[in-house]
């Protein structure tokens, strides 16, 4: 009987050893861990300035949409609770808004209220600095200021995975 626990705890421990392995591999080759651009952009709302470098330390999740983008509609509220779960932990989403006028991200933040920082890029510079290539995306950065995932478009199913990766990050 002794055997037989001590062989089952030896699985176990193998099996997180491999989860942890794999997550950490998923994460770095998806991103080839590149240090994040670092941008200051206006508050859609105040326009008061906000950098990226303000959330040194925290676990970010930085997405690009427009009001005009269907999975924009769906991850943004979405995003919301993740974010109010892991928000105490040291997690950040910052939504970077690229409509062509600020008005058309402020009317569709009146029927969807995010308790997130949303910045609009009016001169578009951002999205070049991180070769943005499809709409939403979003840009998983690390405590320390490295990129470690991009998740280019948005699928619902594929929520609890992001989640995964952004508890992962924290945890490190």
């Amino acid at each position: 009987m002794h055997t037989d626990t001590f062989a089952m705890k030896k699985r176990n421990a193998l099996i997180v050893i491999a989860f942890i392995l794999l997550a950490g591999l998923q994460l770095s080759t998806s991103a080839r861990a590149t240090p994040a651009p670092a941008f200051t952009l206006p508050e859609i709302h105040s326009m008061e300035s906000l950098s990226l470098a303000d959330y040194q330390g925290k676990v970010i999740y930085l997405d690009f949409w427009a009001s005009w983008c269907g999975p924009c509609r769906k991850s943004l509220p979405l995003m919301n609770e993740v974010y109010k779960r892991l928000e105490d932990k040291g997690f950040m989403v910052i939504a970077i808004n690229l409509d062509e006028n600020r008005e058309l991200g402020l009317k569709f933040l009146e029927n969807q209220p995010l308790d997130y920082p949303i910045v609009f890029d009016k001169t578009k510079s951002v999205p070049g600095k991180y070769q943005l290539e499809a709409m939403p995306s979003a840009y998983l950065i690390d405590k320390k200021g490295t990129i470690r995932a991009i998740h280019k478009g948005f699928k619902e199913k594929d929520l609890s995975k992001i989640e995964t990766q952004i508890t992962f990050l924290l945890d490190e």
